[in-house]
């Protein structure tokens, strides 16, 4: 089950790599042990955690010993499941089952209260000592027998398990002993039902970002039943000054009630949508519409359906280069097409192409043609486009290469798309000397417009690469990143445009 991977030289420290089986491991393990059929009768998501080895034993074993079928539906049922089994369990014979019943009524809270430190600690790893720590000090006296009870289940992994079973083992050698759950999803599967009983459930701020927290909301939504109580849990990661709609769209997938589940994606895919006109971007926003699934791509369509905005929108940053009025610059239009243009490529919908290709020789924000061509590009590289999508790439590539407004940043960019897209590719030198020349001369810091083109410069890198050397990529990069280090932009920059640090990392 697991295999010592690395010693640390000089430290008690062990690193375990846990192992797990394919999915026809597991059938053949469950159909070895008489148990085939129990399979067909979990979900997916709740199956796919019993290919841990130690577990899919565990289980097996509960269910050898008589106890009645389960019903699964989420993985913290598999977990609420095998942790009767860790706790219910008498170990007759051994010399400290009788000890077990005096502290059978409190271990669950014990074990929640390891769990929320550990997690709040940020460690997997933690000594005997803390396990004495959480328990009341009425019950600390028997602090060896549930710690040998524990480590005898397989719920805790220990560094001396000899010890830990010894009941003549010394108090002081247990407290320093190392401790683990027998996984990671264990300890946070412990945490949410910490959170659950003591009505605690603020999170840390990104929790989904969080290594040691992103999965306890999981645990804590899949322990409600009721869709409502489901709902509000969601919801409430929108609540406050810096709402965390990942987090929100990650938890609708687990809500059961499907009329609820549809209105609340809606609700959230809408909200982000809206967000796209701000200047400060949700900053985790593709990975929320992905999470929200069509939902969430179907709000981004809305932004694209009036497509004749598209001749006429631009930001002020390029007024200067599309040679319009800074005046009539449209930077909320321009923010939430442009941004939606961006999303869609990352999501990989082809669907954009096809809209692409109605109105692209029609847009007039230079900007804006970079966004496309990015995302055209992203587009072009997904091997396992539906049947068509890739000439539609194509054609749209191809037009972007002989766009009039075209400059030597988006002829690189259709360079590109057309050659991901199996089309026929001959000028790479061509557009990569075209392309160095144009870098090269943006390196100027004493242009007019140079703090207000670091949009263009970004952009250029993205397409130099597709076309250049890596040695000749690497040159013209350090003399860009020199004349960035240089500049002075305080003060300079059009009003709700981005930090150029921003658009270059």
């Amino acid at each position: 089950v697991t295999a010592v991977d690395t010693i640390w030289e000089g430290k008690d420290t062990r690193i375990f790599e846990i192992l797990r089986w394919t999915d026809q491991q597991l059938q053949r393990y469950f159909e070895t042990n008489g148990q085939a059929g129990w399979l067909k009768q979990i979900p997916a998501p709740a199956l796919n955690c019993m290919r841990l080895p130690l577990l899919a034993f565990l289980l097996i074993k509960r269910l050898d010993q008589g106890v009645s079928l389960p019903s699964f539906r989420t993985i913290a049922d598999v977990f609420a499941y095998t942790l009767r089994g860790f706790l219910g369990l008498e170990k007759k014979g051994r010399a400290i089952s009788h000890l077990w019943a005096k502290v059978s009524a409190g271990p669950e809270k014990h074990l929640q209260e390891l769990a929320r430190r550990m997690t709040e600690e940020m460690t997997i790893q933690t000594t005997g000592a803390l396990l004495e720590s959480v328990m009341p000090e009425p019950l600390k006296v028997h602090f060896k027998p549930l710690l040998a009870r524990l480590v005898n289940s397989g719920l805790l992994r220990s560094s001396n398990a000899i010890i830990a079973l010894d009941p003549d083992a010394n108090v002081n050698e247990l407290r320093k002993i190392k401790i683990a759950f027998l996984h990671q999803s264990f300890q946070e599967y412990l945490t949410a039902q910490w959170c659950i009983s003591t009505f605690h459930l603020k999170l840390p701020p990104d929790v989904s970002h969080n290594a040691f927290w992103r999965e306890v909301p999981i645990y804590i939504i899949q322990s409600y039943s009721d869709s409502a109580r489901q709902q509000g849990f969601a919801l409430g990661f929108l609540e406050g000054e810096s709402p965390d709609y990942l987090t929100a769209s990650r938890l609708i997938g687990e809500i059961t009630d499907p009329g609820i589940r549809h209105a609340v994606e809606k609700q959230v895919a809408g909200l982000l949508a809206q967000n796209l006109d701000k200047p400060q971007m949700y900053a985790y926003i593709i990975e929320a519409f992905d999470s929200l699934g069509p939902a969430g791509e179907e709000a981004l369509r809305a932004n694209l359906w009036d497509t004749s905005r598209l001749s006429t929108i631009y930001a002020r940053a390029e007024a200067h280069l599309v040679d319009r009025t800074v005046e009539g610059a449209d930077e909320i239009a321009w923010r939430t097409v442009g941004r939606t243009i961006y999303i869609l490529g990352e999501l990989g919908a082809p669907w954009l192409a096809e809209r692409l290709a109605e109105c692209v020789d029609s847009v007039c924000s230079l900007h804006l043609l970079y966004h496309i061509s990015e995302a055209l590009l992203t587009l072009s590289r997904v091997s396992d486009l539906p049947e068509g999508s890739r000439d539609i790439i194509l054609s749209v590539g191809t037009t972007l290469g002989q766009i009039s407004c075209g400059d030597p940043i988006i002829r690189a960019y259709a360079y590109a798309i057309v050659g991901h897209s199996g089309g026929a590719v001959d000028q790479r030198r061509e557009r990569a000397e075209e392309l160095k020349a144009f870098l090269l001369a943006q390196t100027d810091t004493t242009r007019e417009h140079f703090q207000h083109e670091f949009w263009r410069r970004a952009h250029g890198v993205e397409a130099f690469v597709e076309v250049a050397a890596p040695d000749i990529t690497v040159e013209v990069l350090k003399k860009l990143f020199l004349a960035e280090n240089s500049a002075d932009y305080r003060g300079s920059l059009p009003k709700s445009s981005p930090e150029p640090t921003a658009i270059f990392a």
